[in-house]
């Protein structure tokens, strides 16, 4: 899960990287105007994907390691200190 959110930071990095450089290309010609728009509503939306799935293994990862900590309580007893 942890490579996949690492992946998805990449990825937006890369977007962002993209989207900063475009604009000098698109005023240079070397991308039209449409071409760009619709690259970047593209990007957007890939960009909207990866928010998502970063907050679904952002969850997923919490609820593992809950998971993880009851089932150490049930064979380890309640910590210490505890009424």
């Amino acid at each position: 899960m942890r490579s996949r959110v690492e992946e998805l930071d990449r990825q937006d990095e890369t977007f962002a990287k993209f989207l900063v450089t475009s604009p000098s290309s698109s005023g240079s010609g070397e991308i039209n105007e449409e071409s760009f728009k619709v690259i970047g509503d593209h990007c957007g939306a890939m960009k909207a994907r990866n928010v998502s799935e970063r907050e679904e293994l952002t969850a997923a990862a919490r609820s593992l390691a809950q998971g993880r900590r009851r089932a150490h309580d049930r064979t380890t007893g309640p910590a210490s200190g505890s009424t």
